[in-house]
């Protein structure tokens, strides 16, 4: 099993609010299952399409359904947050992440009718994708360590390699857009929130080259020039 396992790219800035969403995230979690509630706070605070904007856009973003759920959102916003954190700051970089969520369940519950729209979705994934996107466009020359585990207790890494962000993120992007349009194609709906992944992550890039463009936050492409130019 291939997993990103860290990149190379410094932090430049102690990354608090990352943490702190990490800890919200574990706590959470933890405490549903202590309190055998984690499926009534789903029930009460998860996300339906039906109701529009509303607050559980964002009590949505701090639960999810199971532990495999949680540790996957929370490596990638490991790996990826702090370094976001760093170049934005910290205060602007937690209302990135929250505006992520919300646009993120906008875009998904678009996608979502009929029976569909009436079930409640959870986890912190749209808003993760975001700071993807926005990883990307700030440290385009990064490069991601990739590691090939065997899954045992604990799991062994066989070895690990190196790859450019705009591949390693660039895959992932291109296959929950495939997968998106797959279900946008062929009418059919999947507990997994690709929508919210694409949405996310074009918001999270596309919000950073704004950003970027008016002089409010430093990219990497001030190296070598946007994309697109020559």
């Amino acid at each position: 099993m291939l997993i990103p396992v860290d990149d190379d790219t410094s932090s430049e800035a102690v990354p608090w609010v990352t943490h702190l969403l990490l800890t919200l995230n574990l706590v959470v979690f933890l405490a549903g299952i202590q309190q055998g509630q984690s499926n009534q706070w789903i029930l009460h605070y998860g996300h339906r399409a039906v109701q529009g904007l509303s607050l559980t856009m964002l009590t949505s973003l701090f639960l999810h359904a199971s532990l495999p759920h949680l540790l996957g959102n929370m490596w990638f916003l490991w790996i990826t947050g702090d370094n976001v954190e760093g170049r934005l700051g910290h205060f602007r970089y937690l209302l990135f992440y929250l505006c992520a969520g919300l646009v993120s369940s906008l875009l998904s519950d678009h996608f979502l009718s009929g029976s569909a729209a009436k079930i409640p979705s959870v986890g912190a994934s749209g808003a993760i994708a975001a700071v993807m996107g926005a990883y990307l466009y700030l440290f385009p020359e990064s490069r991601i360590r990739i590691g090939c585990f065997v899954w045992l207790l604990p799991p062994i890494m066989l070895f690990s390699f190196k790859l450019p962000a705009l591949v390693a993120i660039g895959f992932w992007f291109f296959e929950q857009s495939q997968s998106h349009l797959f279900q946008v194609v062929h009418g059919v709906t999947s507990p997994i929130g690709y929508a919210a992944h694409v949405g996310g992550f074009l918001f999270g890039a596309v919000s950073m080259g704004l950003l970027h463009l008016a002089g409010w936050v430093r990219s990497d492409w001030a190296h070598q020039g946007p994309p697109g130019s020559g």
